[in-house]
């Protein structure tokens, strides 16, 4: 059998642990890679760490978590991101196990909230990790999708769009500091779109909810599991939120999602 491909993120550079740790696992055959974390989200650094992460087929995404780290906002709204791409791409899966005490989990990012965790200081965390590897984690489908592209070249981009409906349309807002959304566009899910046709768009709108000012676009094409909302923003977003257009359609109030990001 091929051994199980993990990928460590340090979030720290903390050298004992991280030598401590990769000697351990190593005797258990896993394949392993990883890199020391870049707090850089406006570079995107995160995205060459998973852009890795694909290109070795990784089964397993392991974080060194302490406590310190997890209260930067910068590397919590990183993790997020590189969270959702994977959830995206692994069809709702997330097979990721934090290392680090089990208090750490109320300081998680959102999108890992409700991972496995496994202290890789009490006794017997090996074999802990081995038998949570077995397996993948079943999937978790959510009602929407969101993806990451980008690079300090092209900026920050958001995919949005439903996993299983059909929206009329879509509103996509960010709030937060010195954010704001500087171009919008329509394609094919899974790739940013050469070009684009947008249906009645609006821009620079601001939207209240869970007591948060959105800085918001929309547009009324149709969005489904096969076709996206692209967004390009500026800056560190806090929250986003996502919400079906469907003004002018037979149908109840669409549901809104507020998701945290720092």
């Amino acid at each position: 059998m091929a051994s199980k491909k993990l990928w460590v993120s340090a979030l720290s550079k903390d050298e004992q642990r991280i030598s401590r740790f990769n000697s351990a696992i190593h005797r258990y055959g896993f394949d392993i890679a990883g890199h020391i974390w870049l707090n850089e989200p406006e570079k995107l650094a995160w995205r060459a760490a998973y852009d890795e992460f694909q290109k070795r087929k990784t089964n397993y995404w392991l974080i060194l978590a302490d406590e310190a780290s997890l209260k930067s906002p910068g590397i919590v709204y990183a993790l997020n991101l590189m969270a959702f791409a994977m959830r995206r791409d692994l069809n709702d899966v997330l097979p990721v196990i934090v290392m680090g005490q089990e208090s750490l989990r109320e300081k998680l990012p959102n999108a890992l909230k409700h991972v496995k965790i496994i202290d890789d200081n009490a006794p017997g965390w090996e074999a802990k990790l081995v038998a949570n590897t077995l397996r993948l984690p079943a999937a978790d489908p959510m009602p929407y999708r969101i993806d990451v592209y980008g690079d300090e070249k092209i900026g920050q981009w958001f995919e949005i769009g439903p996993t299983a409906d059909v929206w009329s349309g879509v509103i996509f807002g960010a709030s937060g500091k010195d954010v704001s959304l500087t171009f919008h566009a329509v394609g094919p899910a899974g790739k940013l779109p050469e070009k684009t046709t947008l249906e009645y768009a609006r821009e620079g709108m601001q939207l209240e909810a869970a007591g948060k000012t959105f800085v918001a676009g929309s547009v009324r094409n149709q969005i489904d599991p096969a076709t996206s909302y692209f967004v390009r923003v500026k800056g560190q977003p806090e929250s986003l939120l996502i919400m079906p257009d469907e003004s002018g359609a037979e149908a109840d109030s669409p549901e809104a999602y507020v998701i945290a990001l720092t």
